[in-house]
Parts: C-alpha cells; structure tokens; sequence
C-alpha cells in the first residue's frame, strides 16, 4: 500500500452554481467528483470515494485527513468572499499528517460577489439551535438538520412502529433506504427547513423531525411533523409546527399546508389549536388538506 494518499482540489466559479468544488486522484486516471460548500465530514468522505471510485490509496487515517482538509477548504471558501479560485495537491501520510506542496495556486478578487452568488448551497443556520423544556421538565435541543445526521434519521424512522408509519408517509415502509436518507438529510437551507430534535440527555438520538419545504416562488410551503411515540404527548410536536409557521412568517411565505389523514387525530387537534383552517381534500377522501397564513399567525401569537 503506498505510504501517501494523495488529492488535486480546484476551487472555481461556475456562471450558474457560483463556487465549486473538485477533487480528483490524478494517479487513477478517472473523473474528478463535485461538490459545493460548505461541507461537512460526510459530504468531504464521499466526495473522495467518488473521485477515486472507492479505490483511494492510503490508511483510513489518511482518508479521514483528507476529508477534514475538504471541510476545511470549504470553510475557507465561504467564509473569505476575496477568494476566486484554488488549486492545491493535498497528501496525507500513513498516519493522517497532511501535507501541501509548494506549487499551490489561489487566486484572490477586488471585486467578490455577493454571498447568495457565491454559494450554491446556504451556510447550515447554527442560529436556529435552542433548547426547550417541555412537559414534564423534559429537556430537548433543537437544532437544523445537518448531512451527518443520516445514520441517526435511519435509526428513528426504522424504530417506528407500521401505524406510525403510514400516518406520517400514508404508507407502509418495510425498509427506509440511505439514499431516502441523504435526501432528507442533505438540504437547501434557502428552500427548506429541516429540523431534528434530541433529548437533552442523549443528543446523538433523535425524538423527531419537522419539515417546511416552499414551493419556487415561495408562496406556499407544506410542512410535516414526526415525533417518535416515546416523546409523544411533551408539547413537541406544537413545539416543531411553532417553529417551523415562525421560520415560514421570516421568510415571507403566505401559506403553510399539509395533508393530513382524517384518522390522524392527534395531528388534526394540533392543527386546529394553532389556528389552521381544516379543507377536504378533493383528490383523497382519506386524508384532509390543513392550512393557515403565515403572517397572520406569527401576528397572533407575538
């Protein structure tokens, strides 16, 4: 086994998608993967097993100093506007020590471009975390999903029970794949809010999830709620729909929705309490379409 792993990343301004990111293992001889920053440990890992098509020399240590080299050339491109482009070779030694050689390039602009043109993806929003005390002095921390949240997603939705499944997905599951993950898990935060929550206690476990996501224009945006049946009945569910018709309120949408099936009562009681109008939906008479104006209940509950 060769006692250095090594990488070509290039960092460059695409008119459309604003700043990318390659990586490519120049020895293979094989098609650089992309990506965009910011990244994180997961999103850095596969794009090396996509530029070496899992075949990348060198020890898991050095694998795992070369994703953190990622992450942190992604950090860099977010947060310095002046930078316009790298190409850099980065190696890693037998034991993870990193190393650059000297014929790095990085270019640098008067003239950077705004942050919305710069980035294709926004910057996770560490604002949104909050702890809440529940029912029961129950504490949670709540916190906007993030990619290395998958393996966890998996383990709640497949501890879910079948009734509960079909309530939230009107459907039964047998086997929640971890491409349906990384879907779930890795999202535009300007489009979607995505948030997860964790008993205080256990912070890698997770009790829920609640999901706003808005249409194009962003006129309208359907949320969803899904709270494991241990952590039913602490208020978390109000407390997620709160955050999300908030979240909706800031961001100027006009109405937010979702479907509902008519036997999901908890769910319908929720709905009514924080002032959505309950619609029949005319395409399925198993289920009932709930929606309320943003503005009007970020309005009514200052």
């Amino acid at each position: 086994m060769p006692s250095v792993a090594q990488v070509r990343v290039r960092v460059y301004r695409h008119d459309e998608l604003g700043m990318v990111m390659s990586v490519r293992d120049e020895a293979l001889g094989i098609a650089p993967a992309y990506g965009f920053a910011p990244l994180d440990a997961l999103l850095a890992r596969r794009m090396l097993e996509g530029a070496s098509a899992g075949r990348l020399r060198g020890t898991r240590a050095a694998f795992e100093a070369l994703a953190q080299a990622l992450v942190r050339l992604g950090k860099m491109v977010v947060d310095l506007p002046p930078l316009s482009g790298l190409d850099v070779r980065v190696a890693a030694g037998p034991r993870g020590r990193l190393q650059a050689p000297s014929d790095s390039l990085i270019e640098i602009t008067s003239d950077p471009l705004p942050a919305r043109d710069r980035l294709a993806m926004s910057p996770y929003p560490a604002r949104m975390r909050h702890i809440v005390s529940l029912r029961n002095d129950t504490r949670y921390i709540v916190r906007a999903i993030r990619p290395s949240d998958e393996p966890a997603v998996l383990d709640l939705l497949e501890s879910l029970s079948p009734d509960e499944i079909r309530l939230r997905f009107f459907n039964f599951i047998r086997h929640f794949s971890h491409d349906m993950a990384a879907r779930v898990t890795q999202v535009d935060y300007d489009r979607e809010v995505s948030l997860v929550v964790s008993r205080y206690d256990t912070p890698n476990s997770l009790a829920g999830m609640g999901t706003l996501i808005s249409d194009p224009d962003g006129t309208e945006a359907e949320f969803a709620i899904l709270v494991h049946h241990d952590d039913v009945g602490v208020g978390l569910g109000r407390h997620l729909l709160d955050c999300l018709l908030r979240q909706a309120s800031a961001r100027d949408i006009d109405i937010v929705f979702g479907d509902v099936l008519a036997q999901n009562q908890p769910m319908l009681g929720l709905a009514r309490s924080l002032g959505f109008d309950i619609k029949r939906n005319t395409e399925d008479a198993s289920s009932v379409r709930v929606e309320i104006a943003a503005a009007n209940y970020a309005r009514e509950t200052r």
